[in-house]
């Protein structure tokens, strides 16, 4: 099955994504001085994916995990809408499979997946990271691929 990956380095026509490969780089995330805006971000950014990661565990915990999984979106339209509203430095778009067809999936919508906000109280945030693991809907506009993916080709910007 076709799906499309962004990804801000160009990369040849066989080339495998691990799975994995964008929690690995989170994890490696360094805030700096943590008085400064960017720390305070930085860290907003990692505590999200952690409550997210937690969620993971408790709500759906057959599902790939955000920090283990590759990102897809199920069609061009939706790939190029996520670019559109999650700008993203020098991205490049490209048509994938996954190099396991049985590997595990989840389908969601990255609409679901949000930081958490300053006057979000307990129950926003749990009902918001439920919501992401559970959804069932046909709509889908994010798949988490639990496995590596192989780039099919480049995609011509439209």
């Amino acid at each position: 099955m076709k799906y499309y990956h962004s990804a801000p380095i160009p990369l040849a026509d066989g080339s495998i994504i691990e799975g994995g490969n964008w929690g690995r780089l989170e994890k490696q995330e360094k805030f700096g001085n943590m008085g400064s805006p960017e720390a305070a971000k930085g860290a907003a950014k990692l505590l999200t994916e952690l409550a997210y990661d937690l969620g993971h565990k408790a709500y759906n915990p057959s599902a790939p995990s955000r920090l283990e999984c590759c990102f897809v979106c199920p069609s061009r339209q939706a790939a190029e809408e996520f670019l559109r509203k999650n700008p993203r430095p020098s991205p490049i778009l490209y048509e994938v499979e996954s190099v396991d067809a049985q590997a595990p999936a989840h389908k969601t919508r990255w609409e679901l997946f949000g930081a958490i906000q300053a006057f979000d109280n307990f129950q926003i945030i749990n009902d918001k990271i439920r919501e992401y693991w559970t959804y069932e809907g046909k709509d889908c506009t994010e798949i988490l691929i639990g496995g590596s993916i192989r780039i099919l080709r480049k995609v011509v910007a439209a």
